[in-house]
């Protein structure tokens, strides 16, 4: 059946739910029973019932509130919402989709079924996942025919929308149309050949060809990946997008930090933080996520509960943070308690040793940096801002020879460090060797025009390169 014929014969379904007068007064919005739910989401289900009680004729209100339902798979209450947010926003095809998949997920017979997703389509027929999912309805429930003209349409509508032809490719596969479903299952494994299904559709599309070595090499494939189920559907993404459960939650969150969103992860953890107020791990990322954010105060808290509650390496992680928070506040003093637990925690970690070393430097104990700096090398491969913090360390002990040793070593991995090379020009200007001090100090003028290498030529009377 062609799609547009199955939409014709779809919408004979719902010409008695057109309403030709103002909606009548409606119900009260669901109050579910909010025991066993999260603090959380009883807050945002009182939040968004207290919105609808405010505004009762306003559609959004409703949809919000279904929409909320929805996402904690409260169906029975969404549908009720969405099918208010209809009678209110007749034009609006979001309510009558969102409660077509709502009934879907409930189990409602093929006719209800049908006739919802009719009604949506009777709004909005360009709509891809509109279409897609009514295939899929519709091949749950057995009819495959009617399924391979919806996802036809589907893929007419969006040719690289990798679910539709996977759909697509297994209704055929139902209806014995096996050449068929070959071409549409290759070209969703062309689109996402991360997908599970899609290898195992293919491995009994290619068996069914008695193609016996492609099969098995799908069935491998299949066994190496994972089932591919976020279909991209704006309209269904912003219903998820309200989910307080704690995988929802975790999804979004990592999801976001992939894309650099910080804000919006950071949103999330914070109703992490409250389903889980013990949770150092959640805590850490909380705080690291503010860090980034650079809200330093906020950040505060839950570093300071992670390094309470955590492993070794969530202690030592929570701590250097706090650390580097104290320090950016301009106190080296408090940040250096915290620089001393982050090594505890994780001895062997080089970083810490490094930047343990720089505080003390920063709170006057050069001898306790240069153990630290010491200890870093130890550990791992020495750099070159190591070399020379260690190196200015001596220098301000005046261990002068010690020092050029390691300015020298910081110029052979990074010769392009300005101040490496005005450290190393200052030490040979004071042993009276002026000539490689100046020439250390022309080198790194160019590097650093307003530098301390170019005030100090002027004051020996040396003209600097032009920049």
């Amino acid at each position: 059946m062609k799609p547009g014929a199955l939409l014709a014969a779809s919408l004979a379904l719902v010409a008695a739910l057109s309403l030709a007068c103002a909606p009548a007064a409606g119900p009260p919005p669901p109050e579910p029973a909010l025991a066993g739910l999260s603090q959380p989401l009883r807050a945002a289900l009182e939040t968004a019932r207290a919105d609808v009680l405010a505004a009762p004729d306003s559609a959004d209100a409703w949809g919000h509130l279904g929409s909320l339902f929805d996402a904690h798979s409260l169906y029975a209450e969404a549908l009720v919402c969405y099918e208010r947010a209809t009678e209110l926003a007749p034009g609006d095809y979001r309510w009558l989709y969102l409660a077509a998949v709502v009934a879907d997920f409930q189990g409602h017979d093929l006719a209800d079924i049908e006739t919802r997703f009719a009604a949506a389509l009777a709004k909005q027929s360009e709509y891809p996942p509109l279409w897609y999912r009514f295939g899929d309805a519709l091949l749950r429930q057995g009819d495959a025919t009617r399924a391979v003209a919806c996802y036809e349409r589907a893929v007419e509508l969006d040719g690289d929308f990798a679910l539709a032809q996977r759909g697509l490719g297994q209704a055929l596969l139902a209806l014995e149309r096996t050449d068929e479903a070959l071409r549409h299952l290759e070209r969703s494994r062309a689109i996402d050949p991360s997908d599970s299904v899609v290898h195992a559709a293919l491995a009994r599309a290619y068996h069914l060809a008695g193609d016996a070595e492609a099969s098995r090499a799908a069935t491998e494939r299949s066994r190496s990946t994972q089932p591919v189920l976020g279909v991209p559907d704006p309209v269904r993404y912003a219903v998820d997008q309200l989910a307080l459960d704690p995988l929802s939650l975790n999804r979004r969150v990592t999801e976001a930090l992939a894309q650099g969103d910080l804000e919006s992860a950071e949103r999330d953890l914070a109703v992490l933080a409250q389903l889980f107020p013990d949770d150092p791990g959640q805590a850490l990322r909380h705080g690291e996520c503010l860090v980034g954010l650079q809200r330093w105060d906020a950040a505060m808290r839950p570093l300071e509960r992670a390094a309470e509650l955590g492993s070794d390496v969530q202690r030592g992680r929570a701590h250097s943070l706090l650390a580097d928070l104290l320090q950016e506040r301009g106190d080296p003093a408090a940040a250096l308690p915290h620089r001393r637990r982050a090594v505890e925690a994780q001895p062997a970690r080089a970083d810490f040793r490094n930047a343990l070393a720089l505080t003390l430097g920063r709170n006057g104990d050069l001898e306790g940096a240069l153990v630290e700096f010491e200890a870093s090398a130890s550990l791992e491969t020495a750099t070159s801002e190591l070399h020379h913090n260690w190196g200015t360390a001596l220098l301000r002990l005046g261990r002068v020879e010690e020092a050029t040793l390691h300015f020298q070593a910081a110029l052979a991995l990074e010769p392009s460090s300005p101040a490496t090379l005005f450290n190393l020009g200052s030490i040979r200007e004071g042993q009276g060797r002026s000539e490689e001090a100046i020439q250390l100090y022309l080198q790194a003028v160019p590097l650093d025009p307003s530098g301390p290498a170019a005030q100090r030529l002027q004051e020996l009377g040396v003209s600097a390169p032009p920049r």
